[in-house]
């Protein structure tokens, strides 16, 4: 949020001054929310060469998450601008507020469903169909919040961080191994395909 009005003022004055090309407030904002997004995975994978303590780790990866997240809802919010949406720049505060808000509420109320699910069924004697339904509630988040105009990026790191301090621990052991394992290839895979795009 503060690189998005750092940026955002900065290449308004910028071009004002005529230093640069002459944008309105509303193209420089929306331009400082697209450059706010940063990638840490360089960053993250130096830490993983190093072996640097977990929780660092996690603190820098929640951190871009969570800004990825934001900046994407802000992005949106200032494109509805264009769209003739809001009439003042309260009421897009307030709807950025209210879908940041309600997007983890999703994620928080699907992560707690997940694991209320497998600690009261006996899914522990099918490992297959255990694994198969953490995949499916890991993404129901993302589903649920796009199709009710939320931010799916910000249920999915809600609901991610629920399912592993609740839904993981009701999990088999088998079947806690194979998500992580699974979880852990589709990352490496992802980042791979994206890396090999750009």
């Amino acid at each position: 949020l503060i690189s998005t009005l750092v940026v955002g003022f900065g290449a308004y004055a910028l071009g004002t001054i005529g230093w640069s090309y002459p944008l309105t407030l509303l193209d420089a904002l929306t331009f400082g929310s697209l450059i706010s997004a940063t990638d840490p995975v360089a960053t993250l994978a130096i830490f993983h060469t190093l072996d640097v303590d977990p929780t660092l780790y996690m603190l820098v990866f929640g951190e871009s998450v969570l800004n990825d997240a934001v900046a994407v809802v802000l992005y949106r919010t200032l494109i509805s601008f264009y769209e003739h949406e809001h009439q003042s720049y309260s009421e897009a505060f307030l709807q950025f507020v209210l879908v940041s808000l309600f997007s983890g509420v999703v994620g928080v109320i699907v992560g707690l469903f997940s694991a209320l699910v497998l600690k009261l069924t006996k899914l522990h004697e099918h490992p297959s169909l255990e694994t198969a339904l953490m995949f499916i509630f890991a993404y129901l988040p993302y589903l649920l919040a796009e199709a009710l105009n939320l931010s799916g990026i910000m249920a999915i790191l809600f609901c991610g961080i629920v399912m592993s301090h609740y839904t993981h621990f009701n999990l088999s052991a088998q079947s806690q191994l194979t998500c992580q394992q699974t979880f852990r290839t589709v990352a490496v895979l992802a980042e791979t395909a994206i890396f090999a795009y750009m």
